[in-house]
């Protein structure tokens, strides 16, 4: 079974990409869903890589990014179960988003960058096949920042909204440096995605 449509949702810690998901996955039993496979990030061979890397992020982003990098791709490679799938996160915000912030900030080194660099380009080239729409759900790091609070999921307690050299909301992406132009700065033209208004409720959001 090919797929007939593979949508990347993408945005902010708290902006409401599960929110999102889980309106589409109720919309129509021809919709797939799979959210960001927290669970294998938080208990990798008994380590919870995700509340390591934020307590300690040099020297805990190598071996988190690794872990995304390969549970996403595991996750993107299952065989289809319906014609629309739908990914939370995907290969593309884990390269050009965080594993280039972690570099920028000094958390991961130059020679670890260029081997996680080898092992996207890899994926790339031999695993990952072509995705059809990214989306982009926009909100303010204040928004994720309240939300994150609200839903007071483990592991995200001691994420910033202000940050030094730490993965909070305003390290991630900055407010007004929209998504598209971090992949449009790496060539990604096969894929424009559009830019949805996440501050507000999904009734006011689908109502146009």
């Amino acid at each position: 079974m090919n797929f007939g449509l593979l949508v990347m949702v993408e945005g902010n810690i708290g902006c409401g990409k599960s929110t999102f998901l889980r309106y589409f996955q109720q919309l129509s039993p021809k919709n797939e869903v799979m959210h960001e496979p927290l669970y294998l990030w938080k208990d990798a061979r008994g380590y919870d890589l995700f509340e390591l890397m934020y307590h300690d992020q040099r020297r805990w982003s190598v071996p988190f990014q690794a872990q995304v990098l390969v549970t996403l791709l595991d996750r993107q490679s299952k065989p289809p179960t319906k014609p629309i799938r739908l990914l939370e996160r995907s290969i593309h915000s884990s390269r050009y988003c965080f594993t280039e912030n972690m570099h920028n900030n000094g958390s991961i080194s130059d020679a670890d960058y260029e081997e996680l660099l080898k092992i996207f380009q890899w994926i790339l080239k031999n695993k990952s096949g072509p995705v059809d729409l990214i989306v982009y759900l926009r909100a303010s790091p204040t928004v994720c920042f309240e939300r994150l609070r609200a839903r007071n999921r483990s592991g995200e307690e001691d994420i910033p909204l202000r940050t030094g050299r730490r993965p909070g909301f305003s390290n991630q992406l900055r407010p007004g440096f929209p998504f598209p132009v971090v992949f449009n700065c790496y060539s990604f033209s096969w894929c424009l995605p559009p830019i949805l208004d996440a501050m507000c409720s999904l009734v006011f959001l689908f109502s146009w």
